[in-house]
């Protein structure tokens, strides 16, 4: 039997009329981090692998997050 004990920071994103939440995921038997989503939208689509990443520390994930951010261009027809 494995112990998993986590905490989870919700983050919310309001850029340019698109508000979701995130969360920063941080595994306190491993000492890492991951960010995960409310619900699948365009912007989890399109950056699936940032999803995957583990990163050593809380302020790397955000700052991976805001950069994809910067990058995101949304398409002009919205997904349901």
């Amino acid at each position: 039997m494995s112990l998993i004990v986590k905490t989870k920071k919700e983050i919310q994103v309001e850029f340019n009329g698109y508000h979701k939440k995130y969360f920063v995921v941080h595994d306190l038997i491993k000492s890492t981090y991951q960010l995960s989503y409310e619900s699948a939208g365009e912007f989890t689509r399109q950056n699936k692998t940032l999803f995957d990443e583990t990163f050593l520390d809380e302020k790397s994930a955000i700052n991976e997050l805001i950069r994809c951010f910067e990058e995101f261009e949304p398409s002009l027809t919205p997904y349901p």
